[in-house]
């Protein structure tokens, strides 16, 4: 099977050759540039399975880089990451709006590193699958893949259906519309505070079908910026934990 491909822009030079380095090791094969105009250039050429892009990397930053790749008919699909030292949260939460796939901070391990670039290709190579189309369901655990990621696929490629995550006893169901959350509901939770508490859990069954469920909507606030909000919530709440 011939080696997925990952497409690696960064104006530091030691930056793309550790990135190439840790990933190379695991049996990729890399592209390398140091401008985010010259990446493009290159991922329409050779059409990375990947690509992994600095924050600030030439004229076009790694934001517009991504809306660039969104919009070009062959590379629309292509996971990316954003390699960043810091991003203000106003930034992180358009970068997600234009369609990153994940934030990763350079001094991210190695291991780490490789697992996010992992989860993402597997991700994908569902999604290349056909797993989405005609009537098939789409169906894998949350050990595999959290919810926010499977969520902003299906936000991504505009699909529309009812997720159900089973979780013990405990059932939940959210509805999309074009890729947009419209309804959401688990135990004696509704709307916003349902998707975030799905989002904690850790384990369980979650159902993809493209079925049409007539919901009443209790959701208004546009996908990707609920995840985050969700996201964020959640992290304070295992900071005060801790």
């Amino acid at each position: 099977m011939p080696r997925k491909t990952i497409l690696i822009v960064n104006p530091d030079k030691r930056k793309r050759q550790r990135i190439s380095a840790i990933v190379e090791k695991e049996g990729y094969s890399t592209l390398s540039s140091a401008n985010t105009k010259d990446g493009f250039d290159l991922a329409r050429k050779k059409k990375p399975h990947l690509i992994i892009s600095a924050h600030q990397a030439g004229h076009i930053d790694g934001i517009d880089f991504c809306y660039m790749i969104r919009n070009h008919p062959r590379l629309a699909t292509t996971p990316f990451m954003l390699f960043i030292s810091y991003i203000p949260w106003n930034e992180r939460l358009s970068a997600h709006h234009i369609g990153v796939n994940d934030i990763v901070n350079e001094s991210v391990r190695d291991e780490e590193l490789l697992e996010r670039i992992g989860s993402l290709l597997s991700y994908f190579d569902l999604i290349s699958q056909k797993a989405l189309k005609g009537n098939q369901a789409f169906i894998g655990k949350l050990e595999d893949f959290k919810l926010a990621e499977i969520i902003q696929m299906l936000n991504l490629n505009q699909k529309s259906g009812i997720l159900t995550i089973y979780r013990d006893i405990a059932d939940g169901q959210i509805a999309l519309e074009n890729g947009e959350i419209t309804f959401a509901l688990v135990q004696t939770f509704s709307g916003e505070d349902a998707v975030e508490e799905m989002m904690s859990w850790r384990r369980g069954i979650f159902v993809f079908e493209k079925d049409v469920m007539e919901t009443e909507k209790n959701i208004d606030k546009p996908t990707m910026q609920l995840l985050l909000d969700c996201s964020k919530r959640l992290d304070e709440s295992a900071a005060e934990e801790k």
